[in-house]
């Protein structure tokens, strides 16, 4: 029943303590977008446009190149 209560209560104050000493971090805003082509790049360019973080994975040197060019993230 210790530990019942225990983990009970660290749950239920976790999130508020946190909050209170500011040690949260912002709920993540993105897109991984499969594939650096023009298509995903103009994809990727208008989320940007509202406020998302975009990342952009494609095995091509060639389209990963021109991303980064055009200052997306790649992997």
């Amino acid at each position: 029943m210790v530990i019942i209560g225990t983990v009970l209560l660290q749950s239920a104050t976790a999130s508020s303590l946190a909050r209170w000493l500011r040690v949260t971090e912002p709920e993540p805003r993105g897109f991984l977008i499969v594939g650096a082509n023009r298509v995903a790049r103009e994809i990727a360019l208008r989320l940007r446009k509202i406020g998302y973080r975009t990342l952009l994975a494609d095995t091509s040197w060639e389209n990963t190149e021109k991303a980064r060019r055009e200052v997306f993230e790649t992997y």
